[in-house]
């Protein structure tokens, strides 16, 4: 997405239920964080945003290569993979939760 300043890519299939849900409304919400044993490692992001297919096939090549670097085992797939369609969610807002730093720590980022 040229000029957007943070960007997550995922692959999906568009007759998936989110792929679906997507065509109908570009709004979305996502968490990413590591598995943890106890509240004090609790940590992670928790974003709103909009996710856009992505159509232009040189930002699909650059996201498959992205995802390649990542995932090096998938190098023998690229052809199941392009029956996917590929995503961008942009983020629009973002919570990080770190409990390393203290008991509910949060900070939060608006991009409008």
């Amino acid at each position: 997405m040229p000029g957007e300043a943070l960007c997550f890519y995922f692959y999906s299939d568009p007759q998936s239920q989110h792929g679906q849900d997507l065509a109908l409304d570009q709004c979305a919400a996502a968490a990413i964080y590591p598995e943890c044993s106890g509240w004090q490692d609790i940590r992670g992001l928790q974003m709103r945003g909009r996710v856009l297919l992505v159509e232009d096939r040189m930002e699909w090549d650059s996201a498959w290569q992205a995802y390649l670097h990542k995932f090096p085992f998938v190098s023998g797939m690229k052809d199941i993979v392009a029956l996917n369609r590929l995503y961008a969610f942009l983020p629009d807002w973002i919570r990080l939760v770190d409990n390393r730093q203290g008991f509910g720590f949060k900070q939060e980022w608006e991009f409008k």
